[in-house]
């Protein structure tokens, strides 16, 4: 790369920045739920990526990646789909390794950055990464196509006022959009042990997705991580 394509692909990244951060503000302003205004997040988006230097309160794509081993499930014939997709990063980062990647998220601003960071990507590469982004609940969406590989990402229970509350809707639509031995990674939200904290409600909720997802698929991994002071659980499963 010659120095002039360095300048550009550094004013590419700005403008990438600015562009995220206009929707960031739009979002904020009008949406009293947003994660933005929440005491934890001290004012930062939630997640980070580092492909284009943006950090956020979460570890970046690339990391939570590595930290789950999902590089395993690379495949250039397959697709992917991610649910509550918040920014499209995953999304994103999931479309230069799969044939195709989608995801969803209700917040139409946050959307709209995925859709940013997608002709972003398509530009550095200089290859035309498929990315599919629907501007929907996921209990809402309706699809006739099917995916070898889906995840929820600390997606099921969320403490915004769009938070998904039925166990059984929630995890048999996902394994009605999973081919034949597809693969699911669930993350919960983050949970405390003790019972006296008001978000212990978040490790029963990982509990009725764990006995659910239990039922529904075939179990390959089950693991609990620790988060900050709280805890995840991880779930790696296969469509029977």
């Amino acid at each position: 790369m010659n120095y002039n394509e360095k300048i550009a692909n550094k004013y590419l990244l700005l403008n990438l920045h600015l562009e995220i951060y206009k929707k960031l503000y739009e979002e904020v302003c009008k949406n009293d739920f947003s994660y933005s205004r929440a005491p934890n997040s001290r004012g930062r988006p939630y997640q980070s990526y580092d492909f284009i230097n943006f950090k956020g309160l979460r570890w970046s794509v690339e990391k939570r990646i590595k930290d789950m081993e999902l590089e395993k499930f690379y495949n250039k014939k397959s697709s992917s789909f991610d649910i509550g997709c918040n920014f499209g990063f995953f999304v994103n980062e999931f479309s230069r390794y799969f044939n195709d990647s989608s995801g969803c998220d209700h917040v139409k601003e946050f959307i709209e950055i995925g859709k940013i960071v997608n002709r972003y990507l398509c530009k550095i590469t200089k290859k035309k990464l498929k990315v599919n982004l629907f501007c929907k609940k996921f209990e809402d969406l309706n699809l006739k196509k099917k995916y070898d590989f889906i995840t929820s990402l600390a997606a099921y229970q969320t403490t915004d006022k769009y938070q998904r509350g039925n166990p059984n809707k929630y995890f048999e639509k996902i394994d009605f959009f999973l081919k034949k031995k597809g693969i699911f990674i669930f993350e919960s939200v983050s949970y405390p042990k003790n019972s006296d904290s008001p978000d212990f409600a978040n490790k029963k909720n990982s509990e009725s997705a764990y006995n659910k997802i239990k039922k529904l698929f075939n179990l390959r991994s089950v693991e609990e991580k620790k988060s900050g002071q709280y805890y995840r659980l991880f779930i790696e499963a296969e469509k029977k």
